[in-house]
């Protein structure tokens, strides 16, 4: 059950990074080499830290509150930790939105090969909501 959670915060984060990046481009940014760009991995990277600085202390608390006699129901205390980590993750994600500016907001089309992808915030945030809750479909 524990491992199975830290996947699910493993996941958590990725999705947290690309939305970031999603917000990013957005904006305007562009990354050179766009599969290879060390940028793009150290912002990744530095998104996945913010959430797992989040989560760590409330997984901890989760952690303790298990009780390995069985006497607490094991799908409550797995419902109990994911809302709380959906809760945190979500308000990471607000707040990235938040902070994104107006060009973010608006958005932009980015055209790569024969093929045209718009950036928006809250297309962005939306689509991020949606992968929060794939995460935890089962």
């Amino acid at each position: 059950m524990v491992s199975e959670e830290i996947a699910h915060c493993d996941e958590l984060a990725s999705t947290v990074a690309i939305l970031y990046e999603h917000i990013l481009r957005a904006g305007g940014k562009t990354f050179k080499d766009e599969k290879k760009s060390k940028e793009r991995v150290r912002l990744a990277e530095q998104c996945k830290s913010l959430l797992y600085g989040r989560l760590d202390m409330p997984f901890r608390e989760w952690l303790m509150s298990l009780d390995p006699d069985g006497q607490l129901d094991r799908d409550e205390a797995m419902l109990q930790w994911r809302m709380q980590a959906k809760q945190i993750a979500t308000r990471l994600g607000q707040e990235i939105v938040d902070q994104a500016g107006d060009a973010a907001l608006v958005g932009r089309a980015i055209k790569k090969d024969d093929k045209t992808f718009y950036y928006a915030a809250p297309r962005a945030y939306d689509k991020f909501l949606a992968d929060i809750n794939k995460i935890y479909e089962d």
